[in-house]
């Protein structure tokens, strides 16, 4: 079977641990490029149906998921090619104005995995689809440690294309400032925002994931997060990054994006 290979701007947004506010930065990104007229794909790594719904609310598109445990690494690609090729054609089709894109949100840490391997990662998942990856930190109580576990990251797996870290839950603006020269003059990985912690989780989480607001306010409070970011990331650099992903080779022909 002939390969080909498509242009597909994407962007795999991860944590080092549960609780690292990837969810609640997917759902941010998503919504402010949904709003200026961008078609956003989300796409949830493993079999999850509460992330996968929010993400869906976000973007006013359904929410695909990606399971490495079930699929091997080509079908993964064509799975993933083949949803978003449909997606964007049922979106108003391949003339249509406005960028398609597509945002990935792993699972657990960036590294954990079924095994020592890290088969199943959000990593590994990251190699398959050639997507750039921006990590989320939660930063309470530490400073010069956070640019440690940047270092660590690159060391770690160097093959692995880290586009940037976004610093979170940074208690004041010492703080915030210290932990950024931190990162900087320790690693080469550029901060791509600095979000302050928020007295009241807009998203409070349960034992499965994210808690599920009743509808009427489900759409302003995804507006109050897309503002939440615009203020404090540089959307327009992490845009650029997602931009920039490489071809992504696949089975699939189908019509150039």
């Amino acid at each position: 079977m002939s390969e080909y290979f498509h242009t597909i701007p994407r962007l795999l947004l991860s944590g080092l641990s549960g609780g690292s506010g990837k969810t609640f930065i997917s759902l941010g990104l998503s919504r402010a490029w949904s709003k200026r007229g961008n078609t956003v794909i989300p796409f949830k790594k493993g079999p999850d149906y509460i992330d996968a719904a929010w993400l869906g609310l976000a973007t006013s598109h359904a929410c695909y998921c990606l399971d490495p445990f079930f699929l091997d690494e080509q079908a993964l690609r064509d799975h993933f090619v083949h949803c978003f090729a449909n997606a964007t054609n049922v979106l108003g089709g391949i003339d249509s104005v406005g960028s398609k894109m597509a945002i990935i949100e792993g699972n657990r840490g960036l590294f954990d995995g079924k095994d020592v391997e890290g088969s199943c990662s959000s990593a590994r998942l990251a190699h398959v689809l050639g997507c750039p990856v921006v990590v989320s930190i939660n930063c309470t109580k530490m400073t010069r440690t956070v640019a440690a576990l940047v270092m660590g990251i690159n060391l770690f797996d160097p093959n692995l294309s880290l586009a940037g870290v976004i610093l979170n839950n940074t208690g004041s603006e010492r703080h915030a400032n210290l932990v950024r020269k931190s990162v900087e003059m320790y690693t080469d990985v550029p901060v791509l925002g600095v979000l302050p912690r928020m007295r009241n989780n807009p998203i409070p989480e349960r034992h499965m994931g994210l808690h599920l607001h009743k509808k009427n306010s489900q759409g302003d409070l995804l507006d109050n997060i897309a503002d939440f970011l615009g203020e404090h990331m540089d959307m327009e650099k992490i845009y650029q990054i997602a931009h920039a992903a490489p071809l992504l080779e696949s089975k699939h022909r189908v019509c150039d994006f």
